[in-house]
């Protein structure tokens, strides 16, 4: 009986070390920051003529930024953060890119899934004019193109 009552004893300091060493130190979140890059492109009838406006963003779980445009900005807050998927939110209703391109006002949401080499657009849900987001992971030097 002594020698169980020893044994659990040792065993429980042993324990405590083991979920200690798996926790974060600051007590939060063990994701790293993942470069973000937001471009917004004003558009009118189908015309782009003023230069795109770049928010680039050291993103992480819970962090929010505005993503600025020449005529309209947006929040987007971080809900899911890794180097090879960024979830996020956006403040306003927005329009994904449809299957053919151009935007698909049946299908406007806030949460959106933008995967490293694969570019996310979004546009404002507009058919006269409006602002058209492209979020890439990584420091993309042409997300648009």
């Amino acid at each position: 009986m002594a020698s169980t009552i020893l044994r659990s004893l040792t065993l429980v300091p042993l324990a405590l070390l083991t979920v200690s060493a798996c926790a974060s130190p600051s007590g939060g979140s063990d994701e790293e920051p993942v470069t973000v890059v937001l471009v917004a492109d004003s558009w009118s009838d189908g015309d782009s003529s003023s230069d795109p406006v770049t928010t680039r963003v050291e993103a992480t779980k819970g962090h929010t930024v505005t993503a600025k445009g020449q005529h309209e900005d947006v929040d987007v807050t971080f809900t899911s953060v890794s180097p090879q998927e960024v979830t996020l939110e956006t403040s306003d209703t927005m329009a994904p890119e449809g299957k053919t391109g151009g935007i698909n006002l049946n299908d406007t949401r806030t949460d959106f899934t933008v995967t490293a080499g694969a570019p996310l657009k979004f546009s404002t849900p507009s058919m006269d004019g409006g602002t058209t987001w492209v979020v890439t992971i990584g420091d993309a030097a042409s997300p648009t193109s």
